[in-house]
């Protein structure tokens, strides 16, 4: 009988971690934020699951951070693994990538335009 329900405590386990998530975070202390000497990318899906404000407040609180929203759910990394790619690469090559940068409409990472 046990093993039978180790399948569902497993998932059970993960969504329970999950939800916890969802009612406490994020708590991320803003100076902390403003004290990161690196280039950030935030990035997120248009329907993700963690609040908009809250990850457009992380943006703001990191000194010169780009905001990258991409259409889609939390999971845009491994869903929409391309368009992730594409935008992620374009943050690192320091090129210009087509993200809403926080508007939350029309554009986003569709092309890298490469340093020459």
């Amino acid at each position: 009988m046990t093993a039978a329900l180790a399948p569902f405590s497993a998932r059970a386990a993960a969504k329970k971690e999950l939800l916890g998530l969802m009612v406490t975070q994020p708590h991320i202390d803003p100076a902390r934020l403003a004290a990161l000497p690196m280039p950030v990318l935030v990035i997120a899906g248009t329907r993700d699951m963690i609040r908009r404000r809250h990850t457009e407040r992380i943006h703001r609180a990191i000194p010169g951070s780009r905001l990258c929203l991409l259409e889609g759910d939390h999971f845009i990394a491994s869903r929409r693994s391309e368009a992730f790619n594409r935008a992620v690469e374009a943050f690192l090559l320091d090129a210009p990538a087509y993200c809403s940068e926080g508007r939350g409409e029309g554009r986003e990472a569709a092309r890298v335009q490469r340093p020459r």
